[in-house]
């Protein structure tokens, strides 16, 4: 059961951690240290004074990180213990185990998955498959499938022992106060109670694996969500910016976020004849797009958000800001969902 339990949170909550779903950055900057004054004298050298703030807004990304890792950890723990109170009531009322309880709930109300449902996995994903036949991994699928049938099936019935006894939690979470502007991409409803911040990267896999689930909270959430992107261009990514700025010359025509879903759901390598066709196959008028293309007006508007990024943070693509929460890599609709909902509770709606 602990083991379960221990998957179960991975997979829903300790939203700052990004294992396996996340593309690394370089070393960011960060904000405010735990004691003291921003004026407090913390060295001198050479006959001159280095104040605690210098040395805080040098560090603020990493700081940033610090005070998150902390309210993962804490949250992740309450969670754990939670769910286990959870269970207890539960097996009580019912007068069984707790192992008893998890079989009737959880492991028995999965559908097996079929042979049909191996084969057509498989198909799927048969260039990850390193060269092995169906049979040769068969049961690896079925353990795959099967495993990820129990995780929705316990995050599912986790959320309805919360309904049925109650789970309310009031542990502050920490919160970055991003600086956006009017040049910032954003949807939505701009008077909506939650905003969502995302800094991406074209080039990055996980912001691919992350868009689908953006678009069902925005389908799903409607005009209670205005949502932003932020270019958080990697290093590692030398046509990331590129795209970055071909996306902005297509908004030149009104078309920034039928271009910028083009880049994410459409297979190419991005080099310059890719996204110029990418702009003819929208509809551009492409010698106005290549025109703002080669001109590079939009530099300084991807560096200043990547700034924003580091001074905020980000290390990693994707990292949400769930109303100033960070949410670091490709997670679930169920963890976008348990702090869009406690954001919403904490507003009255």
């Amino acid at each position: 059961m602990k083991r379960t339990l221990q998957v179960l949170l991975l997979a829903l909550l300790a939203p700052g951690l990004a294992v396996l779903t996340g593309c690394e950055a370089t070393e960011g900057r960060s904000t405010v240290a735990d004691g003291g004054s921003p004026s407090d004298v913390v060295a001198v050298v050479a006959g001159r004074e280095i104040t605690l703030g210098e040395i805080e807004e040098l560090s603020s990304g990493g700081l940033i990180r610090v005070r998150q890792g902390r309210y993962d950890l804490l949250r992740g723990t309450l969670e754990r213990l939670g769910i286990e109170k959870l269970m207890d009531a539960e097996a009580a009322e019912r007068g069984i185990s707790v192992e008893e309880l998890r079989l009737t709930e959880i492991d028995r109300k999965i559908q097996e998955p079929t042979e049909r449902e191996l084969e057509r996995a498989y198909e799927a994903n048969r260039n990850r498959a390193g060269g092995k036949s169906f049979p040769e991994i068969r049961n690896s699928i079925l353990r795959t499938i099967r495993r990820d049938r129990l995780m929705t099936r316990e995050i599912r019935y986790v959320s309805e022992l919360k309904d049925k006894y109650g789970f309310s939690v009031s542990l502050p979470a920490p919160r970055v106060e991003l600086e956006l502007t009017e040049d910032n991409p954003a949807k939505g409803n701009a008077a909506a109670p939650i905003t969502i911040v995302e800094f991406g990267d074209y080039q990055c896999p996980y912001c691919r694996r992350a868009h689908s689930t953006v678009q069902r909270v925005l389908n799903e959430y409607g005009d209670k969500i205005r949502f932003v992107f932020m270019d958080y261009p990697l290093t590692n990514h030398d046509r990331a910016t590129p795209a970055a700025e071909a996306a902005y010359c297509a908004g030149e025509q009104d078309k920034y976020w039928e271009y910028a879903e083009h880049l994410m759901v459409m297979a190419g390598d991005l080099n310059d004849n890719d996204l110029r066709g990418r702009a003819e196959q929208i509809g551009l008028d492409v010698g106005e797009f290549m025109s703002c293309f080669t001109s590079g007006r939009y530099t300084d508007l991807i560096a200043a958000g990547l700034k924003i990024g580091l001074d905020s943070g980000v290390d990693r693509t994707p990292t949400f800001f769930i109303n100033g929460r960070i949410l670091n890599g490709a997670k679930s609709y169920e963890t976008f969902k348990l702090i869009i909902d406690e954001e919403l509770a904490s507003l009255g709606g």
